[in-house]
């Protein structure tokens, strides 16, 4: 609390973990297949290892007694390495599984800011609660994939109900990099939103938002793919409307409609002949 009027929270996370990697269990036709639920298909000292960090702050600061600044501001990191016999596919008459040989290694980091002003006023008799603001969020992915199929890199495959351990993995410089690239996203926010209350029990939601999203990514060159430099450009605007009627206290009735707009990232490639 720095006044009465401004408050201010700091938040710090860390995680260092490292444990075994499984994928669970394996079906047979349609249904799990009747093996103990501790079994394993990978080797036993397969491992995934995760760190991550975490922190930012969220500011919020009273203008006057009906509105409200906000700010919120958050950096992360997740770096997440494993190495394994990896599964594939699943024969049912012999009752075996193919394995891989895998290691992968992806890096994330992100940056996000939040920023909005929140307020109550009247026109006449309607009340309103207007929220305005914007958020921004740039990201960066690094994804270093290696994986070999075939023997000796690769293991083989396992049996399900009396599997046989002992496959060593053979060393990272000698397994084939399947995927190496970088993906970069930046991404813009605006929004509007104005609940009014026409009367006591019948509130309408009125709301916008504008999107504007650009990704651009860093694929190099393998034994599997070309190397290239795909960018993409998105924009959206999503409206929403919304209304509340409560014919008791305990009773609300509800109905809206909405449209979103999420940027899901795209990595084009080439695939080596």
């Amino acid at each position: 609390m720095i006044s009465d009027r401004t408050e201010l929270t700091v938040e710090l996370e860390y995680l260092d973990n490292i444990q075994p990697y499984d994928r669970g269990l394996v079906a047979i036709g349609d249904e799990v297949a009747d093996i103990p639920f501790d079994r394993i298909f990978h080797e036993p000292d397969d491992f995934v290892e995760t760190e991550e960090f975490k922190t930012g702050y969220r500011l919020e600061h009273g203008l006057n007694n009906n509105w409200t600044l906000r700010n919120i501001f958050w950096y992360s990191n997740t770096d997440l390495f494993l190495r394994t016999a990896e599964l594939g596919s699943v024969n049912e008459e012999r009752g075996v599984v193919s394995r891989s040989t895998r290691e992968f290694d992806i890096y994330e980091e992100a940056y996000d800011i939040q920023t909005n002003l929140v307020g109550e006023f009247a026109t006449g008799s309607v009340e309103h609660e207007l929220l305005v603001g914007f958020d921004f969020r740039r990201s960066f992915q690094d994804l270093d994939l290696q994986q070999a199929f075939a023997p000796p890199l690769a293991p083989p495959p396992i049996r399900i109900f009396d599997p046989v351990y002992g496959f060593s993995l053979p060393d990272s410089e000698d397994i084939p990099q399947l995927f190496d690239g970088r993906s970069q996203l930046q991404q813009w926010g605006f929004y509007l939103q104005d609940l009014i209350s026409l009367t006591d029990n019948f509130k309408v939601l009125l709301s916008g938002r504008y999107d504007i999203a650009d990704q651009k990514a860093t694929i190099r060159q393998t034994d599997f793919f070309d190397g290239s430099s795909p960018t993409q450009s998105d924009d959206a605007f999503s409206p929403r409307v919304g209304i509340v009627y409560q014919p008791i206290e305990q009773l609300s009735l509800y109905a809206n409609f909405s449209r979103s707009f999420q940027r899901l990232r795209k990595v084009q490639h080439q695939e080596r002949g």
